[in-house]
């Protein structure tokens, strides 16, 4: 096994019986305390974290010190559909960003209904795009 499948497999051993409450209570683990669980040099730690933070098996939360949490516990646990961001500022900030997320193109159905009706006139004024966010 790789390394950075076994800090991932440490990771989601630390967290997966975690509680909601603990979860945005301690908001994660830090790469300093899974470099000393694995015996491997933080450096080459926080490489990995950040390799599987760009890759969405990971979520950063952007603290001091920065923590680090398995995205499918943050999922299971936080009950979210999915997720949206894998770099926040703190647990709460990605639930309330979650719940309000709403998509920008509301339906895109009406959107290519709409281009295949647009006028060059409309496009050049802007009316398409401002049509394509709004009904």
């Amino acid at each position: 096994m790789k390394r950075i499948e076994r800090i991932y497999q440490q990771l989601l051993q630390i967290w997966q019986s975690a509680s909601r409450n603990t979860l945005l209570q301690e908001q994660g683990t830090t790469t300093a305390k899974l470099a000393d669980l694995m015996n491997l040099a933080r450096p080459n730690v926080s490489a990995d974290l950040n390799r599987l933070v760009r890759s969405e098996k990971v979520l950063k939360v952007k603290s001091f010190p920065i923590k680090y949490l398995p995205s499918q516990v943050v999922i299971s646990v936080l009950k979210l559909e999915k997720l949206n961001y894998f770099e926040v500022d703190s647990l709460t900030e990605l639930v309330n960003r979650q719940q309000n997320f709403t998509p920008l193109i509301k339906s895109p159905a009406v959107a290519v209904q709409r281009k295949k009706s647009i006028d060059r006139n409309d496009w050049l004024s802007g009316e398409f795009a401002k049509s394509c966010f709004t009904s």
